[in-house]
């Protein structure tokens, strides 16, 4: 019974789990390439908050990797599971809204841009399944998880959450005078606003 149970449960989600894995951790590898990014003037004082979010994100890709590789094996609880759902819809809405900004936002000045996109791609999907899991997965008491989900998660959430406040910290930070200015009125070369055609 305990071995059919299992392979119940590794059948269920198994290629999606194993999709999402494959996906953070290709994302966590192709990543580093931003750290060839280079700063433009006026904005070498944000050195350390790139830094604190590529090293974040990376280390974030890394743990949804672990996570749903483990939840491919078959180890969740109800519980758990929509805890890391819940924090997976935050990043998802905190990507979206600097993805509002545009090319106006600061992260686009030094080329983090991308990371923003990435992370949404990750976190949407990942908190659809880990819901998806959490609805359909009953709690064995019997058949325990194989590692521990209490640490395992919760440095997931300290990761989620250093990586979330690095990015905030980028946001809030005022854009150089040689940066472009956050307007959506376009303007000629006069500084006259064009004229629409009928």
């Amino acid at each position: 019974m305990k071995t059919g149970l299992l392979r119940q449960k590794k059948s269920r989600f198994f290629p999606a789990h194993a999709a999402i894995a494959v996906l953070a951790l290709a994302g966590a590898i192709g990543l580093q390439w931003l750290w060839q990014s280079i700063l433009p003037p006026g904005t070498e004082s944000w050195r350390l908050y790139f830094a604190a979010v590529l090293l974040s994100a990376t280390a974030w890709l890394t743990s949804t990797a672990w996570l749903h590789a483990s939840l491919a094996g078959g180890h969740s609880t109800t519980s758990r599971t929509l805890l890391q759902a819940v924090a997976d819809i935050a990043a998802s809405a905190f990507a979206m809204f600097i993805l509002t900004q545009g090319h106006t936002s600061p992260l686009a000045l030094g080329g983090l841009l991308p990371l923003v996109p990435l992370l949404l791609a990750i976190a949407a999907p990942s908190a659809l399944l880990l819901l998806a899991t959490a609805l359909t997965s009953r709690d064995n008491r019997s058949n325990p998880p194989q590692y521990s989900q209490n640490s395992s998660g919760t440095f997931r959430f300290i990761i989620l959450a250093a990586l979330l406040v690095s990015l905030s910290f980028i946001a809030a930070q005022p854009l150089p005078e040689n940066s472009p200015p956050r307007t959506s009125n376009p303007q000629t070369r006069d500084g006259q606003q064009p004229q629409s055609k009928i």
